[in-house]
């Protein structure tokens, strides 16, 4: 049986307006088994702190190892040499992909006044689907989260 270790990194573009407090660098999915049928899941929740109450929508990108926001990887050197492992970001535990625009993250941060922040925090999921022949190895990728406010 082969075991592998895989993390995702994901890199906050910051505004003057808000700033995530929490939720990003925890997404590290540990162990893939590649013979395991099902499918590997872990939850993060974002906390952000703004200046003012109001909306956010925190928009992801697809990663620097895929194109798309449908299609993400984690590239990484295996004992069967440079491969990588498809995975994704969802905005609901049911699966719709957490992208850009209408695909990104919404939600609202209030409270805050006489010096103090306005907070607020959402939930995302990580997704590693299963069966997928890769070696043993050290896997990552990092995706840039731009906050919109």
């Amino acid at each position: 049986m082969r075991w592998l270790l895989s993390f995702l990194l994901l890199w906050p573009a910051y505004s003057q307006a808000c700033y995530v407090v929490s939720g990003l660098n925890e997404l590290q999915f540990g162990v893939y088994d590649p013979g395991s049928a099902i499918t590997q899941k872990k939850k993060v929740t974002l906390k952000l702190e703004c200046l003012r109450p109001g909306g956010v929508t925190v928009i992801f990108d697809s990663g620097k190892n895929s194109a798309t926001v449908e299609a993400r990887a984690m590239a990484g050197w295996s004992s069967n040499g440079q491969q990588k492992i498809s995975y994704n970001l969802y905005k609901t535990e049911a699966g719709v992909v957490l992208g850009s625009g209408a695909a990104g993250l919404s939600f609202n941060v209030s409270g805050g006044g006489g010096g103090q922040p306005a907070k607020g925090q959402a939930n995302f999921w990580g997704w590693i689907k299963p069966l997928q022949k890769v070696g043993t190895g050290y896997f990552e990728d990092s995706v840039e989260v731009v906050v919109h406010f």
